[in-house]
């Protein structure tokens, strides 16, 4: 451990872990002092019949609410600026993200529109919010996107086929409700997706140049925890235990990258997610084998440690190769899974490549890689993958 390098740390979410917290949900409010609640909540919760069971807590505590779910997996601006127009006329105090990413992501865009004049692409990259939001609360329903603890909020661009990525201290949620729960009713292949994100924010901010003892610490918690779990939510959703321990180490591993950044894997997923609406876990997890790949060369005593803790035996190998273990590990946990290697059911284009890593560059997030990476190395990444 590095003790000889300076660093910081930011996590100032309030945590509350609770199964079946969230049948409680409009009283802890009440208790924080909020008296009227937005919530939004992607299709799918709606759709599930989970977000009645919260908003009957809500009706029975005497805690006001509106409903927004007008938006898509890829949240898009338009559908934040309406979202905000809606928050506009509510007169509500806090904004309630319940669901994955997109429901959450949301959230924090409606909030920076309530304080700061649009457009939203005006605050793509770090700290450009001038004014303070209204307070975020999280409510995650999947176990893998971390932004219940991050400073971040990822939104598409339909007109550019682009994700910008927009981060600010302003964005972390204040309180994030933990409540496995609410993960039960998830199809397998959400859980496989999701939970193979985590896996790559953990695995990321490990690597991450920015990373620092606090933040190995979690990630390398969050990678162990996946994988003892991963399969056993995948294989029974109804496993309580399997689906806490993956809703814990989905935040551990935020609260990692929120402070060490992720790297090129995002970078690409973000670009493939804005070109394609490619789903951002399924993206993730497809790039990670060969993003590790070409990363080892550049820390392979880390790497080596991921491929330990996944199960690797490495005694008696030396890093670069105990390192290719951690590949073939990641393969054999991405099968077991049931997802692919490749982007063959997404159709991505080798003629598209040129305007995916031009797209992966512009967002920055490939800097804090253990590997300097460029347009040449993001696109020897992009094309392993065929």
């Amino acid at each position: 451990m590095n003790l000889n390098k300076t660093f910081e740390f930011l996590s100032p979410t309030k945590i509350i872990f609770e199964v079946k917290g969230a049948e409680k949900l409009g009283e802890k409010l009440k208790a924080e002092g909020w008296n009227n609640a937005f919530i939004t909540a992607d299709k799918g919760i709606v759709d599930s019949g989970l977000l009645q069971n919260i908003i009957s807590a809500f009706d029975q505590s005497g805690m006001n609410y509106t409903v927004f779910s007008d938006f898509e997996a890829n949240p898009t601006t338009r559908a934040v600026e309406k979202g905000s127009e809606v928050f506009k006329n509510s007169n509500c105090d806090v904004l309630v993200g319940i669901g994955g990413g997109s429901s959450i992501d949301t959230a924090k865009g409606v909030a920076i529109l309530t304080t700061n004049p649009g457009p939203l692409q005006e605050y793509e990259g770090p700290e450009k919010i001038a004014n303070p939001v209204p307070p975020i609360v999280a409510v995650p329903t999947t176990a893998g996107t971390g932004a219940e603890v991050t400073a971040s909020t990822v939104l598409t661009d339909r007109d550019r086929k682009y994700k910008l990525s927009i981060r600010s201290n302003y964005l972390i949620p204040v309180v994030t409700l933990l409540d496995p729960s609410l993960l039960c009713s998830l199809p397998p292949k959400v859980i496989a997706a999701t939970g193979m994100d985590a896996l790559v924010h953990a695995v990321e901010a490990y690597i991450s140049i920015w990373a620092s003892p606090l933040t190995d610490q979690l990630a390398l918690a969050s990678i162990r925890t996946i994988s003892e779990n991963i399969r056993l939510f995948y294989a029974n959703p109804d496993n309580i235990e399997a689906a806490g321990n993956m809703l814990l180490a989905s935040t551990m591993a935020g609260m990692s990258f929120a402070n060490a950044r992720v790297g090129c894997i995002h970078a690409l997923a973000h670009s493939l997610g804005g070109f394609y609406n490619m789903p951002h876990g399924f993206a993730c997890a497809v790039l990670l084998p060969h993003s590790i790949d070409y990363m080892l060369i550049s820390t392979p005593k880390k790497i080596s440690k991921i491929a330990s803790i996944m199960g690797a035996d490495v005694n008696g190998l030396n890093p670069v190769e105990a390192a290719k273990r951690a590949v073939t590990e990641i393969e054999m946990l991405i099968s077991s899974l049931d997802l692919p290697l490749d982007f063959k059911e997404h159709s991505v284009k080798k003629e598209d490549i040129p305007r995916l890593v031009e797209s992966a560059l512009k967002t920055g997030i490939h800097v804090s890689s253990p590997r300097k990476i460029d347009s040449e190395g993001l696109e020897t990444i992009l094309r392993a993958v065929f």
